[in-house]
C-alpha cells in the first residue's frame, strides 16, 4: 500500500487538471485504474470492471493518466548507461562467478483477492493471482517488473515483458 501512496502522491503533483470534488470517480482511483490496466497487458475492455468504472470512462481516464505518466518519465525511467551495464556485469562476476551476466530473473503468482463476479486472473493452480516476473542487478536492484494476469503463463509474460522486447 505504501508503495501505490508513492505512485499515487508522484502523480497528485504532475497531474495538471485534477477532478472536481464531486467527480464519480475520484485520482486515487483513476490511478489505481491505470496501474490496473498497465499490469493486465494494456486491456480497456476489462480494466474498468473490478474498479466498477464503465468501459466509456475507462478509457477516458486511462488516457488521461498514461499522458500524465508520460510527462513524468523522463525523470523516473532511465536506460542503463554502457558504463553502468559493465559495472553491473563484473558485479555479478563477482558474485557469482558467471561472466557477462547484466540480470538475474525469476518469476511468480502472487495470490489476489479476486472481485465480486468477476472470474479473471485464475492460474494454472486454480486460484486467482497476477503472474510477476523480475529482472534484479548484482545488488538486488529492481531493473524491469512485469505482472500479467495469473491466468497467462510465463512464456507470454516474457514475451510481453521489456526485457524481452528490447
Amino acid at each position: 500500500m505504501a508503495s501505490f501512496l508513492l505512485i499515487y502522491r508522484a502523480i497528485y503533483a504532475a497531474c495538471p487538471q485534477k477532478p472536481a470534488a464531486n467527480a464519480k470517480h475520484k485520482l486515487i482511483k483513476r490511478v489505481a485504474l491505470v496501474m490496473y490496466y498497465l499490469a493486465q497487458g494494456g486491456q480497456m475492455d476489462q480494466a474498468g470492471m473490478p474498479l466498477g468504472i464503465s468501459h466509456t470512462r475507462s478509457v477516458v481516464y486511462i488516457n488521461e493518466m498514461l499522458d500524465v505518466l508520460c510527462s513524468m518519465a523522463t525523470r523516473y525511467i532511465c536506460m542503463p548507461t554502457e558504463q553502468e551495464l559493465e559495472y553491473v556485469e563484473l558485479g555479478f562476476e563477482a558474485v557469482t562467478g558467471f561472466p557477462n551476466v547484466v540480470g538475474a530473473i525469476d518469476g511468480t503468482l502472487v495470490p489476489i483477492q479476486p472481485p465480486k463476479d468477476f472470474e479473471g486472473w485464475y492460474c494454472r493452480k486454480m486460484f486467482p493471482a497476477v503472474n510477476v516476473q523480475a529482472v534484479v542487478d548484482h545488488v538486488g536492484s529492481f531493473r524491469s517488473l512485469s505482472i500479467c494476469a495469473g491466468s497467462n503463463n510465463d512464456q507470454s509474460l516474457w514475451n510481453g515483458s521489456a526485457v524481452k522486447k528490447r
